[in-house]
């Protein structure tokens, strides 16, 4: 597979692939745990949704950026890598990860957190709750 020289340069983008799919698969979690919020708090306020929703939404959006930056493999910024030829391929043979995922996250968490802005919005108790009306912010959007 690869020169003994390289070695080291395989292991530290293995471990940087390592990372990358750890958030991504954080970033993946946090979508269960928003359809679980949803299914299972029925008795829950629009507001403590909102909470919940938006707080997820934004730990996805900051996943979503740190997999697109920081942890983004690259073999021509791993350090022992810099010889260019044999050990580049060595890396390369490792597998590049799915750099779609980052940008999948980013878009569901502001629509997460756009979506919490409006359930923050919805009347509580009352009439309206009883009636089924919903906040300012919802009826502008309906």
């Amino acid at each position: 597979m690869s020169d003994p020289d390289c070695s080291q340069c395989v292991s530290d983008y293995t471990d940087l692939v390592t990372s990358y799919n750890a958030v991504c698969w954080s970033a993946i979690s946090c979508t269960i745990i928003v359809i679980i919020i949803l299914k299972a708090c029925t008795d829950c306020d629009a507001q403590s949704k909102g909470a919940w929703i938006g707080l997820i939404g934004i730990l996805k959006i900051v996943l979503g950026v740190v997999a697109l930056t920081a942890l983004m493999p690259d073999c021509d910024h791993v350090s022992s890598c810099e010889d260019g030829g044999t050990c580049q391929q060595a890396c390369s043979d490792v597998g590049d990860p799915v750099v779609v995922y980052p940008y999948i996250a980013i878009v569901l968490g502001v629509l997460w957190v756009m979506r919490a802005f409006v359930l923050c919005q919805q009347q509580p108790t009352g009439s309206a709750a009883i009636n089924g009306e919903t906040g300012p912010l919802l009826k502008q959007w309906m």
